[in-house]
């Protein structure tokens, strides 16, 4: 028999980003009768728990009115207190930002209601936990980096670190 496969135990900040990206799609699709699809919809969600994201770390983002002028204002600011209320910001990475697309890739509108998917199966859209993503980068760029070293030198310049290019194909939430 091979090895079992070992899980991690679920991040709660991450289940608890994605349960609020579904609420305020499904929520939204309510306060917003003329959204017109459900990209739309999911767009706003997207952008609405990005803008909350950004202003919690002290950035600059567009009120998500400004970025689709289509949606009720009473809307937008129902999508930016759902996140800003349900959410420890403090404690958000960039990651759980990566789970909103996710989460929401998993989803649809059917008759109106907004109802699970195989979009993130068809769409090759999957969540690598950090465990992974340190070990990959780990094993990837510490023998670049080790070709970098010359005596007298123990480590490589910040120069030479920052000479490297590194791609990531997948392009995902940036958990690589």
């Amino acid at each position: 028999m091979g090895e079992a496969k070992r899980r991690s135990a679920p991040d709660p900040i991450a289940t608890r980003v994605s349960s609020i990206a579904v609420e305020a799609v499904t929520e939204l699709a309510t306060r917003w009768p003329d959204h017109g699809s459900y990209d739309d919809l999911r767009g706003a969600v997207i952008y609405g728990a990005f803008e909350v994201l950004a202003q919690h770390a002290g950035l600059v983002a567009a009120p998500l009115e400004l970025v689709e002028p289509r949606i009720p204002a009473m809307a937008a600011l129902w999508v930016r207190i759902r996140f800003a209320e349900g959410l420890p910001l403090a404690d958000v990475t960039p990651e759980h930002f990566g789970c909103v697309h996710e989460t929401l890739t998993g989803y649809g509108l059917v008759d109106g209601k907004v109802v699970r998917t195989d979009g993130r199966r068809k769409g090759g859209v999957h969540f690598t936990p950090r465990a992974l993503t340190s070990k990959i980068v780990a094993r990837t760029l510490e023998p670049l980096l080790a070709c970098m070293v010359r005596p007298p030198l123990v480590e490589p310049t910040a120069e030479q670190v920052l000479s490297l290019r590194v791609c990531d194909p997948a392009v995902g939430a940036g958990a690589f």
